[in-house]
């Protein structure tokens, strides 16, 4: 009953949204739900929370490779959500960096965000993301009833 009123509000919510112009930037998601795409910043929005992910310096990717991440909503409480640990970085042979470092934590409630900086090295200290790398995914887990949000950044040079 709950999920048919959220669906509902998410229609007019969104029907609203649809006339301003604004709305996703012409970004037309893949069909598995993977919104391909070579911007830095991309949207998901689910379960009423829109995450926002910005992969910073896609051309210099060196020692780590830096993301901002920023989490809005107007009805959950944010501050449940460990930004470093809901967070997966994978290239495309599926290889996983390790968890990030939070280096920069900001807002609190309904607007949170931080920067994570995920390691570009494997347990061998080999760099993961070479030039030969084709893209690398974020991955967002258990965001507000949402499973999985994926980001991708084609590095195509």
């Amino acid at each position: 009953e709950m999920m048919k009123k959220m669906d509902e509000m998410m229609k007019q919510h969104d029907s609203m949204m649809g006339g301003s112009g604004m709305g996703s930037s012409g970004m037309k998601p893949s069909k598995e739900g993977v919104a391909a795409s070579s911007l830095a910043t991309q949207k998901n929005s689910g379960g009423g929370v829109t995450v926002e992910a910005t992969l910073l310096n896609p051309k210099a990717i060196g020692e780590k490779i830096s993301l901002q991440l920023k989490l809005d909503t107007h009805s959950v409480n944010l501050d449940q959500y460990d930004l470093a640990s809901i967070s997966r970085l994978r290239d495309d042979q599926g290889k996983e960096f390790s968890k990030p470092a939070l280096e920069k934590s900001e807002g609190e409630g309904h607007h949170r965000g931080g920067i994570l900086a995920f390691s570009n090295k494997d347990k061998d200290g080999k760099p993961i993301a070479t030039a030969n790398t084709k893209y690398i995914e974020l991955i967002v887990k258990d965001v507000a009833g949402v499973a999985e949000r994926t980001f991708r950044w084609e590095l195509a040079r």
